[in-house]
């Protein structure tokens, strides 16, 4: 199980080494490799399979030749406004001591959100700002981008408000930039809005360590509520124009305007579009410029895809690039599901770390969904062993939610699917083991059995079921996608599912098994044969 940590830097490729980018098609090419990204598969994981990626408010970068991502943590618990939650602490970016000062969440400060890493030439250091501290904001610097990072400042903004929040910081030009939100609320409704939120920019000191100068405003002419509740927002160049991506306040909610704004200069004056009325169901919050090796960049649109509860552990992520007009203007987002985006991307750019080496496993990537039912149902997967040695190690995706309960893991063999159906059958216990509820976290984290001394050959087919007693409405969770319909003589990798307590025999004519074959679905799993 990975560590519970607040703030995470996921590096990932963009790229055929990792277990499951968010990559679904490659095409190698002299010098570069041409990327595919689907809207049908917005969960995204880590090359040891791990995921979807537990990073909220995400920001997606390109640092010291590799692709991160960097953003908040709820695997551990961490329960939006519920300040008894448990905090996922701090992850490999600075001590325990600094975060329980600085970001420890209460009803007063919030915690801390949004780290973004952006890269000082000149000291040769890796500059971290995240949105917490005395003045809104507090700055850090590292010699790496993902960690060792100490205090270096609390930069203070150009804008007085009762507090400030979304932010991003980026390189535009040689020139350290930050754009930020501004909180008013005094203009809070008793429904909505909640409050006001004005954005800025403003420079960066040449150290990147405050902001310096004017503050300018981000607005449309028309100054209206879709330019006072402006949230999320990222900046870059185009052609000479500067460009403003944001959202419209939504604290989680699956779905809210993307915003963009276009300006000749950086103080303004700004035109405004919407491109989207409901961000893909996301929110658009990242904007990361790839450059190809070909010629030309691909400006490309990262948004989360929040599931709409206080615990956003099991969130996805949605990727596009934008397109442009001629006239320099954005067009519109294409949220249709079987839409499809390639781009380039430098061969040499895709990390160093490789895929965890497994015998056999799930597609690595797919449509995968999050389904919570391990404690309504026993749930069974099955596949077809193809190495004949030692079964080292079983690996399924799967999370917690409110068990207090165990979860017993069955390894086995068996001889054809028709035993699923045949009462009193017995199949070959290979392996048993117990879990705790401590055991698990919110995020969908590979959860790894290793039997001892397990001797399989090559044609047997094996499965792994689990059982739990969990009330309904608290299962624990797993992955599914789609795979071909299930056919009781030729599947070998297939999903079965029993009620708990559904134990005898089914039907009017009292002749219909209790499992059934949940057909054109499979778990994410792997298995390792030594």
């Amino acid at each position: 199980m990975l560590a519970s940590t607040f703030w995470l830097a996921t590096t990932f490729a963009l790229g055929a080494s990792a277990v499951a980018s968010p990559v679904t098609q490659i095409t190698k090419r002299s010098g570069s490799q041409t990327v595919t990204v689907r809207n049908s598969e917005t969960l995204r994981f880590d090359v040891d399979g791990n995921g979807p990626l537990d990073v909220g408010s995400h920001k997606l970068a390109f640092l010291d030749n590799q692709y991160i991502i960097y953003g908040n943590q709820y695997g551990c618990g961490f329960e939006w406004y519920n300040f008894a939650a448990p905090n996922c602490t701090i992850g490999s970016f600075f001590s325990t001591a600094i975060y329980n000062s600085l970001c420890a969440p209460t009803a007063a400060s919030g915690g801390c959100g949004r780290p973004h890493v952006i890269h000082h030439a000149a000291s040769n250091k890796y500059i971290l700002y995240i949105n917490g501290g005395t003045n809104g904001y507090t700055a850090f610097k590292s010699d790496s981008p993902i960690g060792g990072f100490e205090i270096a400042s609390t930069p203070s903004v150009g804008v007085a408000a009762l507090a400030h929040g979304d932010f991003t910081v980026e390189v535009i030009n040689g020139r350290g930039v930050m754009i930020y939100s501004a909180f008013d609320f005094s203009a809070g409704g008793s429904i909505w809005p909640p409050f006001h939120q004005r954005t800025y920019i403003q420079y960066l000191t040449s150290d990147y360590l405050n902001t310096t100068g004017e503050a300018w405003r981000v607005a449309s002419p028309a100054d209206d509520e879709v330019d006072l509740s402006t949230e999320s927002p990222d900046i870059f160049t185009r052609n000479g124009m500067y460009y403003v991506t944001a959202t419209n306040t939504c604290g989680f909610c699956n779905g809210t305007l993307s915003i963009v704004f276009r300006s000749s200069s950086i103080k303004g004056p700004w035109t405004r579009q919407i491109i989207s009325a409901d961000g893909c169901g996301g929110q658009m919050g990242s904007l990361l410029p790839i450059k190809a090796p070909s010629g030309g960049t691909t400006y490309l649109a990262s948004m989360d895809r929040w599931v709409g509860g206080n615990n956003e552990a099991q969130h996805g992520i949605g990727m596009q690039p934008l397109y442009f007009n001629r006239d320099g203007s954005v067009k519109d987002l294409d949220c249709s599901s079987e839409a499809e985006f390639s781009f380039q991307i430098p061969s040499d750019s895709t990390g160093t770390r490789v895929a965890k080496a497994v015998t056999d496993s799930s597609a690595l990537i797919s449509d995968y969904s999050v389904v919570c039912d391990i404690g309504k149902n026993q749930v069974t997967q099955t596949w077809l062993n193809t190495k004949t040695g030692t079964l080292k190690e079983v690996g399924v995706n799967m999370a917690i939610t409110l068990q207090d309960v165990p979860m017993t893991a069955t390894i086995f063999k068996y001889e054809n699917n028709t035993n699923f159906f045949t009462p009193s059958y017995k199949w070959t216990e290979l392996y048993t083991e117990t879990l705790q509820p401590a055991n698990f976290s919110r995020s969908l984290d590979v959860v790894s059995f290793r039997p001892v001394n397990v001797t399989v050959k090559a044609g047997e087919r094996l499965g792994i079921s689990f059982l739990a007693y969990a009330s309904v409405n608290a299962p624990y969770c797993r992955l599914e996608h789609t795979v071909p319909a299930f056919n009781e003589k030729k599947t070998t990798n297939g999903l079965f599912l029993n009620g708990v307590g559904q134990v005898s025999i089914r039907g009017k004519d009292g002749n219909a098994s209790p499992v059934f074959a949940s057909s054109g679905k499979e778990l994410k799993w792997f298995s390792v044969v030594h």
